[in-house]
């Protein structure tokens, strides 16, 4: 559970420094969410085949997305590999809408 927790935290800490960074760029204000967030939900409600509404309401509930994905039957040994999937999906999805490059998609992930 330890790896776990350390795999979710670092994914979020690469997602919010990605986040900033690119809002601080492009000269506006920063908003509570990174610019990926639209994606992990997606790529999320994708896996567990629900609505996005569903992982928003979830979200909003302040459930993690590791306890949604175990409270929609998602095994516990079987979650690093769950939220790897669903990272990978949404970075491929912001890759091809271009939020971000593949280079940034590949660094994220070999760092999360």
């Amino acid at each position: 559970m330890k790896k776990t927790f350390l795999l979710v935290a670092s994914f979020v800490l690469a997602l919010a420094f990605l986040g900033i960074g690119v809002v601080y760029a492009q000269g506006t204000t920063p908003t509570q969410y990174g610019p990926l967030h639209d994606f992990i939900e997606r790529a999320l409600a994708s896996k567990l085949n629900l609505t996005e509404a569903q992982v928003e309401q979830e979200l909003a509930n302040g459930k993690t997305m590791a306890q949604i994905a175990l409270d929609y039957g998602v095994a516990p040994a079987d979650l690093p590999t769950f939220l790897k999937d669903v990272h990978q999906l949404a970075l491929s999805e912001a890759v091809k809408a271009g939020v971000i490059t593949q280079a940034q998609a590949d660094w994220i992930l070999q760092h999360a």
